[in-house]
Formats: C-alpha cells, structure tokens, sequence
C-alpha cells in the first residue's frame, strides 16, 4: 500500500510473490488499483478452475485475497445470497469479499477457518489485514518510512522489498533463544511485525490501526451439564469439525503420529468416509524411544487405511536441514520441524490436504507438564533441606539421549519446581535457555540491551490475562497463546507449506475451542495425573483402550545424539568456533564452545540450547541476516 496514491512497483511485488511460490505451487497473479498491489501464489484446493486470486465484490471495488481456508463459506454465501450478494465462483475467497462489503470491519467475527488474508476497499482507500483466532496461519507487515504498509504470509517475501533491511531484532533474537520461536507481535528482523492471532490490522493514508476482533472463550460462563453430555459434546463437535475439514476438491489424508489425537480424527473421519480410502501418514524412528510408527501402524490397521511410513534417520537429516533452513523465514528451535517436513513431503505424494491433531494437547490438558504443575505444588510443601538434596541426587544422574529420558524428565521438574510463580515454572520446564543464567550463550552486550522481563511475559502475559480464575484454566490459556501458536503452528505451517501441503486441524475449530474451554477442568486432567480425560473417554467406543491410554510420546527426533554424531560438523563449524562468534555479535565464544564440549563428552544434556543456537546461525547464514 503506498501514500499519496502511488502505484506500487510491479516488479517489486512480483519479485515478494516469487518468494512465496512454495506455498502456491498452482498458480501466481499480481493486481495493483491504484495506490494497492495484491500478488497471490495459489494452492487449489476449492474450486480448482476458477478460484484465482483476488477475489471481488461491489463490481471489482472490493478485493479479497486469502492463505487458508473458510469452512463455513457455503452457509456464508447462502446468507449472503439472500441479501442480494451475486457470486460468479464457488471459492470460499469470494465469500470474503462480500462478507466485508455487507459488514464492513466486522466481518472476520462471521468467518470459521485458518486465514490470513488482505481486504482491499477503493472506494474508502483503506486495506484491513485479519489473522484467524488460533493463529493457524501467519501475516507479517511493516509500515515504512511515509507511511508505506507491506505485508506477506512470510518474513522471506518481505526480504525482497528494497526498504526492509536484513537487520536482527535484538528482543526478537532474545525471545527465541528462550522459548525456541519468535513470540507474535515480534519478528525475527528489525522494523517487522507479526500480526497476532485474531487481530485486525487497517491501514489508510499512512495511518495504522491494530484490534482484536475475536471474543475471548475464557471469558464466556460455563454452561451446566451432566458429565455424560460433556464428554458426549466433545465426540459430537470434533466429528463435526473433521466433517468440515474434509470440504476439499482434492483427497484429504490424515498425519498419524501414534498418539490419541491425531488418532481421533482419524477415528472421526471415519464416520464420514470410507476409511478404505484415506491415506495416512507417519514418520519411523530408528531409535525405539522416539519411534512411534508402531501405535500409527496400529490405528491404520483398527480402520483399515491406507498406510504410508517413511523412517527419518542420520541420512535423511542431511538431506532434508538445509532445505528445512532454505524455507525457514524465521528461526525455529523446535527439532520436531524435520521430521515434520518429512512427513509433510511424504503426505504430499498423495494428498494436498491432510488433517493433523494439533490443539488437542492445549485444550485438553494433554501435556506432561500439566501433570508436572500438580506435582510441583506438592514438591513445594517438602522442607527446603530435603529438595536441595533432592536437587543434588538429580544433578549426579547419568546423562541419557533417549526420548523423555528418566535424567531429563527429573533434572527439568527440579528446575522449575521452585520456581516464584506458575509462568516461570513453565519456562523454565520449557525453555531452552533462562536469561541470565550460567548457561546463558547470548552475547553479554546483547542480552543488556534487552528488558530481561519481555521473555518472562510471553508466558505471564496470557496466564494474567485469562478471566478463569482456575490455575488449570490458565494454563490451558497460556499455552494456546504462546507455545501452540509461536510454536506448533508455525512448524506445521512451515513443514506443509513448504512442499505445497496445507494441513488442517480440527481441534482449532471454533466449537470444538468453545466446547474444550467449558469442560470443567477434572474432566480435563482428573486428579492432577490423567490427561485428556474428557476425550479419552470420549472415544471409548471408537477406539481401543490400548490406544486411547497410550502414554503421551512427543514427535521429536534424537537431536541430543545426532549433535555428537551426524551434525557434530556442523555444529563444530558454526558454534564451536571461537573467532567465528566473536565476529558474528550473537553469541558468547565462551559460553558457546563450553556448552558444546560438555554436551560432546556427556557431562551435560544441552540439546535445547544447542539445537536453537545451531538453527539461528544456519538460519542467519543463508538469509544474510546482520545484526
């Protein structure tokens, strides 16, 4: 969008639009009108023939241009049909068009999907940008100098606009190295921002106005129901959310990971197709401690699927982290992002759409650390002697490499067990690095030029702002915020979009968020130690107990071991350096180069620390990016 009704640089946008050709495999346009130029990579999906983007209403006066999808056009189009709206495509992205025309900025609130997109409106010379409520698809922007806005669906396409330089921002680059992603509004590059998860963005003349425009679920009053009905509810929304997902002109698969989740979307797409003709999709493990392709194996076999297992090991990690690191617009320190990618190519060969069970674990109280909050409440009541020495005999395990291992698991929990409040609890069970701590590698004169209380509020921010008073409540909120959104989110949109996949997940539909945040929460995590309670029992005619109770496993890969082994020259060349750092400004040659021969010689487990410094500096060397 630029000021004083200049024309954008065609060249220009077509050159941002190039950059995002992965993610839009089946088509490119570039529409200016006057003062706004819209470029589109198209992924067909819905209305293969016709639906080419943008998209217009009010005789070509509105343009409409989308990443996503809306589930519910086809109602949306009804009502609006009825009010006098005429449609010439049978694509979701018009149905935008004329929401807007007919509600003006409200009409996100009418939308049930993942989108990120783009309004353009010439009469009143504005553009509005609209991110979905989970935050299942991402919008970066930045207003230049003037007033100019440009905004992308990644931070690679705005590399390619003349006025973004490839500069760190300092916070962002702090954020990451604790919490493994860069937390919205933050970006990864200076004078760049992440639109948040559902908020709405309008520009007009220069002038830049930020909203929320989603409702809060934590804050509706919990309806009363029998236990039955709540569970019941549960089964009946998520059945109806597969039910949507599956709104495609193009086969739809299922990404099995072994657990519960994903398992029950399988389980409910079942109720709507034959399960004969759904392809599944899962990833093998040499290592048994990370291989789930078993229990995958298992749950193909209850519904008689067609099953697909690709197996990740030393050699398809050096095949696959420099094209993982090629698509990387931002730092990602979540290793479970490779193998995702696997499967995400895996999937590809078959399907353009496939549903995943990302959300369950937020929404339902499904990871360990929920169990370990209730447990640290306990821990806290021993007398202070006592947990020292506790804390001792921990530190004096063996390390082990394995997933989940019993060293690990004990040396996290004491951690953050004494912890001053619940957030810092979380963040030191989750983080991979704790600022100002003695393992910190953050260069020192970066590190002071950042408030040390800006890592701390991604987790203590949503915890306070939940309106739930349950800490269980809060929880869940903060999660959904931070670690699913920044985090998980952004992994299996990058993984699928890199190879042309878009992967939905009905646990983010609207009511099954709704139904989850109203569950009572013992329904949630019974008595401190059974997660998932609700859906478990949810499913008990669907699938086997075997299935259903199967501890949580993680989708992760042995990164520990292959840092002494498959990446060891890597991780010697980029983190092991000692000049190297010292000329590079990020990290402390120091403090580097200590925690990578003690993780070499297993004295140490630092894999999390190691992990998120070696993508930051691969991520940094192929982009270009300076301080």
């Amino acid at each position: 969008m630029s000021t004083g009704g200049r024309a954008p640089d065609r060249r220009v946008l077509a050159r941002m639009n190039a950059a995002l050709a992965h993610r839009g495999p089946d088509g490119a346009r570039v529409y200016i009108d006057g003062p706004c130029g819209l470029a589109h990579r198209r992924l067909a999906i819905v209305d293969v023939e016709h639906g080419g983007q943008p998209m217009f209403a009010a005789d070509g006066a509105i343009a409409a241009v989308c990443n996503g999808e809306i589930y519910n056009h086809e109602a949306l189009r009804a009502e609006l049909g009825a009010r006098g709206h005429a449609f010439t495509t049978r694509c979701d992205v018009e149905v935008i068009a004329h929401a807007y025309q007919d509600s003006g900025d409200a009409f996100p609130r009418a939308l049930r999907g993942m989108f990120a997109l783009a309004v353009w409106d010439r009469a009143r010379r504005r553009v509005l940008l609209a991110r979905d409520p989970a935050g299942q698809k991402p919008l970066y922007w930045a207003r230049l100098a003037g007033g100019d806005l440009i905004f992308a669906s990644e931070l690679t396409a705005l590399l390619e606009h003349p006025a973004i330089d490839r500069r760190l921002d300092p916070a962002a680059l702090a954020l990451y190295m604790s919490h493994e992603y860069v937390p919205a509004p933050f970006a990864a590059i200076a004078g760049v921002r992440k639109l948040e998860r559902g908020q709405l963005l309008t520009w007009s003349d220069g002038q830049v106005d930020l909203r929320t425009y989603a409702d809060d679920p934590f804050a509706e009053p919990r309806p009363q129901r029998s236990r039955a009905a709540w569970i019941d509810g549960l089964r009946e929304r998520l059945s109806t959310a597969v039910r949507r997902r599956l709104m495609s002109d193009v086969p739809v698969g299922v990404l099995l990971s072994g657990g519960v989740d994903s398992a029950a979307v399988l389980a409910m797409m079942a109720r709507h197709v034959d399960p004969s003709t759904i392809p599944t999709f899962t990833i093998s493990f040499g290592e048994p401690s990370f291989d789930e392709s078993g229990p995958a194996a298992r749950v193909a076999r209850r519904f008689g699927t067609r099953h697909h297992v690709c197996r990740m090991d030393e050699a398809r990690l050096a095949e696959l982290l420099p094209a993982v690191i090629d698509r990387l617009d931002e730092p990602l320190g979540d290793p479970s992002l490779v193998p995702s990618t696997l499967l995400a190519r895996l999937a590809r060969g078959e399907v353009k759409v496939a549903l995943g069970g990302d959300g369950g674990d937020e929404l339902l109280l499904g990871y360990p650390t929920f169990k370990a909050d209730a447990a640290a409440r306990l821990y806290r009541r021993l007398p202070a002697g006592l947990r020292r020495a506790i804390t001792r005999g921990v530190a004096a395990l063996p390390v082990r490499h394995a997933n989940f291992s019993l060293d690990f698991v004990l040396k996290r929990f004491v951690a953050g067990a004494d912890a001053p409040s619940t957030p810092a609890r979380h963040l030191r069970w989750l983080a991979a690095v704790i600022p100002g701590s003695a393992d910190d590698p953050l260069a020192p004169g970066l590190r002071a030029a950042v408030d040390p209380e800006l890592v701390d509020a991604v987790l203590a921010g949503p915890f306070a702002a939940c309106p739930d008073p349950d800490p269980r409540q809060r929880l869940s909120a903060m999660y959904l915020a931070s670690y699913l959104c920044g985090d998980i989110l952004t992994k299996i949109d990058r993984a699928g979009m890199a190879v042309g996949l878009e992967i939905r997940a009905p646990f983010l539909d609207a009511d099954v968020i709704a139904h989850a945040v109203a569950l009572p929460p013992g329904l949630k995590l019974r008595g401190g130690v059974q997660t998932k309670y609700a859906l478990k029992q949810a499913l008990r005619g669907e699938l086997p107990a075997a299935i259903r109770n199967r501890k949580k496993h993680g989708f992760g890969m042995p990164v520990a071991r292959w840092l002494r082994t498959a990446l060891a020259p890597e991780a010697a060349r980029l983190l092991g350096d000692r000049d190297r750092l010292r000329r590079g400004g990020l990290l402390d040659p120091e403090a580097m180069t200590r925690l990578l021969a003690e993780h070499r010689a297993g004295a140490r487990d630092h894999r999390k620390i190691l992990w998120t410094a070696l993508v930051l500096e691969l991520w940094r060397e192929r982009h270009r990016v300076e301080i």
